[in-house]
């Protein structure tokens, strides 16, 4: 979709989209809304019940149903099927969710939800890139040499994003959208 701009990578904010959808007349609209919004990078939408015993099947078909009109291929998540008393077991949702890869240090010391390459970050001006070297009231953090920075981004950063790819392409082998 051409908007007439580009909105910077460092500006868009990752959602999950949790849903009834086959419910209300108002969530197919606001997944539409969020899948055409610029600003927003759907990583998932996982289907829920709403009450009703196959609610959450039709919550996943309609999901389907939205994407398959759109043409777009994003993940989807079948939810539990009914209340935790009624479905005790993990849901394909709940697992996305708890499965969700844990950063294992401060942001503060290497921000995963950088790019790695500084040149793409704009906040790298003000000491906020991958490695950060300046808090948010711009006061210094630390100084870095290359050298540590690098060492940081390779024990940290790099191990993190490939397991977030192997982790998401496991989960669409597993779980098709």
């Amino acid at each position: 979709m051409n908007i007439g701009f580009d909105i910077p990578e460092y500006k868009k904010i990752r959602v999950i989209i949790d849903t009834d959808e086959a419910c209300e007349a108002d969530d197919p609209f606001a997944i539409v809304q969020a899948l055409l919004s610029p600003n927003l990078i759907v990583k998932g939408i996982l289907a829920e019940h709403f009450g009703v015993s196959g609610s959450m099947m039709e919550s996943f078909n309609e999901v389907l149903t939205i994407l398959d009109t759109m043409e777009m291929d994003v993940p989807v998540f079948k939810g539990q099927i009914g209340t935790l008393e009624v479905d005790g077991n993990l849901s394909e949702a709940a697992d996305f969710i708890v499965n969700m890869i844990r950063f294992p240090i401060s942001r503060l010391v290497c921000d995963p939800e950088r790019f790695r390459d500084d040149s793409e970050v704009i906040m790298t001006s003000v000491g906020m890139g991958a490695v950060y070297t300046a808090c948010s009231d711009s006061k210094e953090l630390r100084t870095i040499t290359a050298s540590h920075k690098e060492e940081i981004l390779t024990r940290y950063y790099d191990p993190y994003h490939k397991e977030l790819e192997d982790t998401v392409e496991n989960k669409i082998k597993t779980y098709g959208k």
